[in-house]
């Protein structure tokens, strides 16, 4: 014995099967079985076949077959042992039966039927649980069922159309799916049910079920109430029977009465079916107003099979007359119409009469409409002459009056039996007589004609000329779109001849163009319509309006093109011609155009334009324009647009007055050099200079806040070296301040250092010599007896300046920054101490007492100028040469360094100050500081000083002494 396969895999809720093969090892033939020895899961399991016949050495099979709960662990194995036997065990052989893991979602029903049973428009329920096999949770879990399988049917889960769940890993939860059968479902209908579970990443699963569809049954019957039969003959009553349940039955219908033979019918019927069954009924010569009944049953046999009998029954009235109409008791007649009808009349007395009298007669709302064609006059009334007990045909005539109202009206025909007054018969018609429509409308107020966005209003009279009330609906035909309108009423009833008036307002748009529009007023009533013609003439609207899409103020640089921009838009309802024009300063001053300043534009368009404006040259701004827009066709109809123009000038920056002191320096000595920045046309913020030395950068800097036609001085101090020089300055050399022009940017001059030379030694060795005389001759004014000693400050010689004041120096003292209007003398704010600024823009400190020697003259002796002027010069002239020929000048205090000047030198700047100083001995020089106001200097005023008595000779040691003595 050997299987297929001895391991073999099976999952949950799945069947799996073992193939034995096995050989019959005995001489003779004999049955063999296969058994389960042990280890075989508690599952649902078969063998088959049971028994196999072989013969020596014929092999046979046998399956083993398992069915795994849906409740199997994955994973779980089970070793089992199988035999084969005869009346002995022959052979062993162990296999092993493994649960498979399954992936994704599954869904198993809570019980293991597989056909579910249920009515018509019931529902029936499976609980299905839906098992997640992951070992991660499962997102949006949806269920869905296969609606082609089952058309009409309906599913909903716990109660709901739709159901999507997450479950957790190896999570499970039950749910609820009830089906509905629809009402007409068929008896034993059977649907096939599919639930589809989808999950994302994993295919679909399936739950699988049958519902059969019970069958209902069911029976109902439908007839009237009472019919009326023709005395003494046979007619047929037609009874509707229906099959309510689903399913195909068998009904048996039975009936009895007096005036019907009694009898039973077996008749088919499907599912849901509808028949008429019919019954002959004969009163006979019962009189006119005898009744009777039948009794009707219907039974369904199948349902009484089913041991659920279903049965239905009525019962049929009967009454008999004397007289019925050929035709329908309801008749049309229009105004003034007349027609005839037939009726079918017998006699019901029992005579051996063939024919017998009847008395005519007709009654009701307009019984004078209504007569019996051929009647005969018997006894002053209209009698007929009628067979008794077969029916004939006999006529009667209606005719409507010619203004009769429309409407319903009842008369009654009723006929009695002159031999038997009991027997009456009655027939009740009902006559309709058409309505005659007649709706007329007219206006009766109008409007001649309306400008756009007005109301142009109606008045229309409607009268109804018809014989009937009348209802119309009011409504509009052709009206444009996107116009309004409005009735007071829309819906009317008229009576007749009477008339109704209503008003129709209509908003006209306010772009509505000109012209005639007609439409129509349609009164729909309820038999004709009525349409009334409308003319509305919309004027001639002309209407502009205009506005700017860019700046209106305007400021740019001269010689530059602006744009203003505006739209103009043609508000009226007809095409235009837009003429522009301009007016204004703008308009005088510079170069102007329009894009166009003619344009034809069409009712609600917008068209752009523009006044293009060339900045002046010159700076008489701001320019003003007036753009005006103007129609046509209606020259009060104009719109001004203003706009302004300004001119953003550009400045000029130039350089002047370079001006280098002193002018011819010596090797060594500083040199300041000043220049002057200058602004037209505009200021200027900033700008930046650059100097070069002999083609060299030697500085730079910027210049800030200058005003428009204002300057700025700048100073630049450097060393004087041997030889000859150029010194430039450039303004805004890397071109970072736009300007109107460069060329004025650079100033230039060279200037010549000289060195000393040995060929002045004869000059120096005179000078010297000059300075030893005149140093004896100080030395003999200095032994002179009490003489008045005065100090006072030599007043500043003036000259013309050759840079331009002011500037701002430096205190030769203390350092502090001083400015200087002009030429002179000036005090120093901070230390007060007096220096000297010569027009080069030199500086030097002069706040030295001289002394100066006076004769004491009397008390009362009055001196004149002409008498003070000698000794001033010649104590001046001694003062002066004590300080050049004693070199006792007190050193000047500054930023520059003095350069030693020659004897020869010496001697013609002390020859020039003196003959200065007499003639500017008056002058008093005014200085003014960068922070504040310093005090005049005054030289005139002599200030008193207490008399000293010399005590050896003047300043410069035994200089004196020596002089003399040689």
């Amino acid at each position: 014995m050997m299987a297929e396969k001895a391991v073999v895999n099976i999952l949950p809720g799945e069947n799996a099967s073992f193939l034995i093969e096995f050989l019959n090892p005995e001489e003779d033939t004999d049955v063999f079985s296969v058994s389960i020895l042990s280890g075989a899961p508690d599952w649902e399991n078969s063998i088959s076949p049971d028994n196999v016949s072989l013969s020596h050495d014929e092999i046979g099979y046998t399956w083993i077959n398992f069915t795994a709960p849906n409740t199997a662990t994955p994973g779980n194995s089970y070793m089992m042992e199988f035999a084969l036997n005869n009346n002995q065990t022959l052979d062993k052989l162990n296999v092993v039966l493994e649960v498979g893991a399954i992936r994704g979602a599954r869904l198993w029903s809570d019980s293991d039927a597989d056909l579910a049973y249920t009515n018509p428009d019931s529902t029936v329920y499976f609980d299905v649980r839906v098992v997640n096999y992951e070992p991660t949770s499962l997102d949006n879990i949806s269920l869905d069922y296969q609606s082609t399988l089952m058309p009409g049917w309906s599913v909903v889960y716990n109660n709901e159309s739709t159901w999507s769940r997450t479950l957790p890993a190896h999570g499970s939860t039950f749910v609820s799916i009830g089906v509905t059968s629809p009402s007409d479902a068929e008896a034993v209908e059977t649907v096939w049910l599919r639930i589809i579970a989808t999950v994302s990443g994993f295919d679909d699963t399936f739950f699988d079920t049958n519902i059969t569809v019970n069958q209902d049954f069911g029976v109902s019957i439908s007839s009237e109430s009472v019919t009326t039969l023709l005395g003494n003959v046979t007619q047929l009553v037609t009874i509707s029977i229906t099959n309510t349940g689903n399913g195909p039955d068998l009904f048996e219908v039975s009936y009895s009465g007096i005036w019907t033979e009694n009898g039973t019918e077996i008749i088919t019927f499907d599912g849901f079916e509808t028949k008429d069954f019919t019954l002959t009924v004969n009163s006979g010569l019962s009189a006119p107003g005898s009744q009777s009944n039948i009794f009707l049953q219907v039974n369904s046999t199948k349902s009484e099979i089913a041991g659920d009998s279903k049965i239905d029954s009525t019962v049929l009235s009967f009454i008999v007359t004397g007289m019925k109409p050929v035709g329908s008791q309801s008749i049309q007649l229009s105004q003034g119409e007349s027609s005839s009808f037939d009726l079918v009349i017998l006699s019901l007395i029992d005579s051996e009469s063939l024919t017998t009298r009847v008395i005519t007669e007709v009654n009701g709302d307009v019984y004078w409409w209504v007569n019996f064609d051929d009647t005969e006059e018997f006894e002053d009334k209209q009698t007929l002459i009628v067979p008794v007990g077969q029916p004939d045909i006999f006529s009667f005539t209606v005719t409507a009056p010619v203004d009769a109202e429309s409407g319903n009206y009842e008369f009654i025909l009723k006929i009695t039996d002159y031999n038997e007054p009991s027997h009456v018969s009655t027939l009740v018609y009902n006559l309709y007589v058409r309505q005659n429509f007649n709706i007329s409308a007219i206006s009766i107020s109008e409007p001649l004609s309306t400008n756009p966005g007005s109301t142009a209003d109606w008045n229309i009279r409607y009268t109804n000329n018809g014989n009937g009330d009348d209802q119309i609906t009011i409504s509009t035909v052709g009206v444009p779109e996107d116009w309004s309108y409005s009735f007071t009423e829309t819906v009317v009833v008229i009576q007749p001849y009477n008339l109704k008036d209503i008003g129709f307002s209509i908003n006209v748009p306010e772009n509505q163009l000109p012209g005639d529009y007609n439409f129509l007023i349609s009164a729909q009533s309820l038999g004709i319509t009525v349409n009334l013609s409308i003319n509305l003439t919309i004027n001639s609207v002309y209407q502009l309006s205009a506005s700017s899409t860019s700046l209106t103020e305007v400021t740019a640089l001269s010689g530059e093109t602006v744009y203003y921009q505006f739209e103009v838009t043609n508000d009226g309802n007809t095409a235009d011609t837009i003429l522009v024009s301009s007016t204004g300063s703008m308009i005088s001053s510079s170069s102007t155009d329009f894009q166009w300043t003619s344009r034809i534009i069409e009712p609600g368009v917008t068209e752009s334009n523009y006044l293009k404006a060339t900045v002046p040259q010159n700076n008489d701004g701001p320019w003003n324009a007036i753009v005006s827009i103007r129609s046509t066709f209606d020259e009060s109809m104009v719109v001004n647009l203003q706009y302004s123009l300004n001119a953003n000038l550009i400045p000029d920056a130039g350089i002047e007055n370079l001006a280098l002191s002193p002018s011819n320096p010596l090797p060594g000595e500083k040199v300041n050099a000043r220049f002057t920045v200058t602004s037209t046309n505009a200021p200027i913020d900033s700008v930046s200079y650059s100097i070069y030395i002999d083609g060299s950068i030697a500085g730079g800097g910027q210049v800030v806040g200058i005003e428009d036609g204002g300057n700025k001085v700048v100073t630049f101090t450097f060393m004087a070296e041997e030889g000859n020089h150029d010194f430039k300055v450039v303004l805004n050399p890397n071109s970072k301040l736009e300007e109107t022009d460069m060329s004025n940017n650079e100033i230039q001059m060279s200037f010549k250092v000289e060195g000393s030379s040995n060929s002045n030694l004869p000059i120096y060795i005179g000078v010297f010599a000059v300075i030893l005389v005149g140093g004896a001759v100080l030395y003999s004014y200095s032994k002179r007896e009490n003489k008045l000693i005065t100090k006072t400050k030599v007043a500043p010689i003036i000259q013309e300046s050759s840079v331009n004041f002011p500037l701002i120096l430096n205190c030769t003292q203390c350092g502090s920054r001083v400015r200087v209007a002009r030429p002179g003398s000036f005090r120093c704010p901070s230390c007060k101490v007096v220096s000297l600024v010569d027009s080069n823009g030199k500086i030097g400190n002069t706040e030295q007492e001289k002394e100066v020697v006076e004769k004491q003259l009397p008390p009362k002796s009055v001196i004149t100028s002409s008498k003070i002027e000698k000794p001033i010069s010649s104590t001046t002239r001694r003062r002066r040469m004590e300080e050049f020929l004693l070199d006792n000048t007190e050193e000047e205090k500054g930023e520059e360094t003095e350069v030693e000047l020659s004897a020869s030198e010496k001697l013609r700047l002390l020859k020039e100050e003196e003959n200065s100083a007499l003639d500017n001995s008056e002058k008093v020089q005014e200085v003014a500081t960068e922070d504040s106001k310093i005090n005049e200097v005054e030289p005139e005023k002599i200030q008193e000083k207490p008399k000293k008595k010399r005590k050896g000779p003047p300043k410069g040691g035994s200089f004196g002494p020596t002089v003399g003595g040689f």
